[in-house]
């Protein structure tokens, strides 16, 4: 039987690569930097998937002179979006506070100096509100005061309460129009055809109630959580990859067929240890 043609992802990675693995984490014994450049290399995957996910969403919004199901499934899935970005940035900043030791060692320090400036504010920003020392007083569209509303708000976790606020505020608090004169959904034969359209309402809700003194609207917010997430991602890339290559310089082509392996782990020459 042939195959169904499908279309490639867009994706454009540089040549693959490969580290000696008990020089990126040894086999056994308890490396606390070690395993938290592990945890952030977990996150920037997580975070570049997500951020593809709304960069395709951007692509193909839909044009249309009144609210459609079309439409309103594309908005729900940017809200989505937004709180799987909020959500991952909130982990991110509760596994830096959970390791504020590693955080502020000499090595770590030294993998951080090599983020980019374009990206180091951000990260600062975040560092600053993980470890509980953002300000207060910070301008209310700023990425620390953002931040600090994230590392704060349960509308991420599947909370009941905050959603049945968000669902509130939505039908009962807004002016009547056309997006809350009832509760929608869609009742299809198929997972693809069916939505939940008066949850997704909900759910943004009570996301935007969290950050509401930033006088965002869902497309704003959408865009700056967005720019927020890709310069820590960004950070995030060059700390990972600065470790990688200092504990091991000696890093490869990677190729299918496994060239022998080198040895029993020499001595770490990782920074700070």
């Amino acid at each position: 039987m042939k195959p169904k043609s499908i279309n490639p992802p867009d994706f454009e990675l540089a040549s693959w690569e490969g580290a000696a693995p008990g020089l990126v984490l040894p086999k056994g014994g308890d490396d606390a930097l070690a395993q938290l450049v592990l945890a952030l290399a977990v996150v920037f995957n997580d975070l570049k998937g997500v951020l593809y996910a709304s960069r395709r969403l951007g692509q193909s919004k839909p044009v249309a002179a009144e609210v459609t199901a079309t439409m309103a499934q594309h908005r729900g899935m940017s809200g989505q979006v937004v709180r799987w970005l909020s959500g991952l940035l909130q982990e991110l900043m509760k596994l830096l506070g959970a390791h504020r030791a590693v955080v502020r060692s000499r090595g770590f320090g030294l993998l951080v100096e090599s983020v980019p400036k374009s990206a180091r504010a951000a990260w600062d920003a975040l560092e600053g509100v993980a470890m509980a020392a953002g300000r207060e007083k910070e301008d209310k569209k700023s990425t620390a005061w953002i931040l600090q509303r994230l590392r704060n708000q349960v509308a991420f976790h599947y909370a009941a309460p905050a959603f049945a606020k968000g669902y509130r505020h939505h039908f009962f608090a807004k002016e009547m129009s056309d997006v809350n004169r009832q509760a929608v959904f869609s009742d299809g034969d198929s997972m693809e055809g069916t939505r939940f359209y008066f949850a997704d309402a909900a759910a943004q809700a009570a996301l935007e109630t969290e950050i509401s003194e930033a006088k965002l609207s869902p497309d704003e917010l959408v865009e700056r959580l967005g720019q927020i997430a890709t310069s820590v991602n960004f950070a995030l890339k060059h700390i990972v990859v600065a470790y990688l290559r200092g504990v091991d310089p000696a890093t490869r082509p990677f190729s299918a067929v496994a060239p022998p392996r080198r040895g029993h782990p020499r001595k770490m020459s990782r920074v700070g240890r």
